[in-house]
């Protein structure tokens, strides 16, 4: 509308037309400010691409920096499998005794016994299968970040819709004042009170506009695209409109109700067995007790010492005994003194504190799931009861106190009276679906799936 217009040119870099100008324009052709203002939020729409809930999830998972340098790290767990995985390599020896005149040429090699590298093995797969956890958890939370980013532009968007709607109205109201003051029929006054509220209004358009720029950059952010980037988006996907309920305003827009979701209802019990089966958090504590079990069986192997054999040709160089034998050596280490106990000792440790972090996960996964239930159906009554009942009455007030000031029946502070409460009820409104759709949010977080 006018006002996104308006803020466009500041966007651009483009001075505002001046107050006096907007007031002769109004004046001339106030139908026609209207018209120009949806003109240039079509252009604007025209102008953006089309991004769906899902598409955003898609992109992110894609291009999400932190998760793509999260999934990088995975290289890195690879190449330690790889190094694990290593036999050691063979030395070659060299004793060589000139008054003896003996020289031995040998190779060493390290035997690892009690199946050590196997284990390593083990331990490296293990601390992979932790980072994909990890990775999965990671994503479970940016779905998360990017369905909230997704509702709270989507949210802004109509608020600015509502702010513009509401300057309009004002705008008309403000006309319709000055009409009824060249005739005669009104107070100086009430012109100035009306031409306040138009003021006001085109304020909170601005202010409106400015919440659509930061959430949209925040949405970007996490898509990993350029910040400036602009959507048009569609309805989340798990919101319907509310059927039972059409704004009859005539020069409002009908609202875009969404109190009523798509998704089959489920009893708590079951959101909480669903939340015990999917949370990546629990998936990853038990990787992590797998891995601490490979780090103890590694530990306890380790007690076992590693053989060295060294065998090689034995040359006598003597004039009258010139001999060629062959020698060989064994090298065990005595484990007198260090057994493993420390490491042995942590890995247990281990084990025990990660036993004891899974039952507190899942009370914590229990508690999220409770509270986030709770929240999401407090505010799925709080948003139908505006649907049905606030927002129709609100509006009907609203229509009948502008009839009644466009025929003289009433003064203008009646209609700007209703025109403030249905703003505010309308405002509200939209607060309340940005915390309807963050509880949903926060529902699929704790549960660990989509719903």
């Amino acid at each position: 509308m006018l006002i996104t217009h308006i803020c466009l040119l500041i966007e651009h870099g483009l001075p505002p037309p001046t107050q006096s100008a907007l007031l002769r324009f109004s004046r001339r052709l106030a139908s026609g400010l209207l018209s120009i203002g949806w003109l240039s939020t079509m252009t604007w729409a025209a102008a953006a691409d089309t991004l769906t809930l899902e598409k955003a999830f898609q992109k992110a998972l894609q291009s999400n920096p932190a998760l793509q340098a999260k999934r990088a790290e995975l290289l890195v767990k690879e190449a330690e499998i790889v190094t694990a995985s290593a036999r050691l390599n063979p030395s070659i020896i060299s004793d060589n005794g000139v008054a003896e005149k003996t020289y031995r040429l040998g190779v060493e090699q390290t035997i690892q016994l009690g199946g050590k590298r196997h284990k390593q093995m083990e331990l490296a797969k293990a601390r992979r299968d932790i980072l994909l956890a990890e990775i999965q958890t990671s994503a479970q939370h940016l779905r998360t970040e990017v369905r909230k980013a997704y509702t709270h532009l989507y949210d802004a968007q109509q608020r600015l819709e509502t702010a513009e709607d509401i300057a309009g109205t004002n705008q008309r109201l403000m006309i319709v004042a000055e009409k009824r003051e060249e005739a005669g029929e009104v107070a100086s006054l009430d012109v100035q009170y009306s031409k306040l509220a138009f003021l006001k209004a085109k304020n909170n358009a601005y202010m409106a506009f400015g919440d659509v720029v930061t959430t949209r950059t925040t949405l970007n952010a996490l898509l990993g695209i350029p910040l400036a980037t602009v959507w048009d988006l569609t309805r989340p996907t798990v919101i319907q409109p509310e059927a039972n309920y059409v704004s009859n305003t005539d020069n409002l827009d009908d609202l875009l109700l969404q109190g009523d979701v798509t998704i089959q209802q489920a009893t708590l019990e079951h959101l909480v067995k669903q939340a015990l089966e999917n949370r990546p958090e629990l998936h990853q504590n038990l990787r992590e007790l797998t891995a601490s079990d490979r780090q103890l069986a590694l530990a306890k192997a380790n007690r076992l010492p590693d053989v060295s054999l060294t065998v090689g040709p034995d040359l006598v160089a003597e004039p009258l005994q010139r001999q060629l034998n062959v020698f060989a050596i064994a090298n065990v280490p005595v484990p007198l003194f260090n057994r493993q106990q420390g490491p042995i000792q942590e890995a247990k440790a281990q084990k025990i504190q990660l036993e004891a972090e899974q039952v507190a996960l899942k009370n914590k996964v229990v508690l999220e799931v409770t509270n986030a239930y709770s929240r999401f159906t407090v505010n799925r009554q709080r948003i139908r009861q505006y649907e049905k009942e606030l927002l129709p009455t609100a509006e009907r007030v609203l229509i009948l106190s502008r009839q009644s000031f466009e025929v003289g029946k009433s003064g203008i502070y009646l209609p700007l009276a209703a025109q403030e409460s249905y703003m505010k009820t309308r405002v509200e409104y939209l607060q309340a679906l940005d915390e309807f759709q963050d509880s949903i949010s926060d529902l699929e977080r704790a549960v660990g799936k989509p719903l």
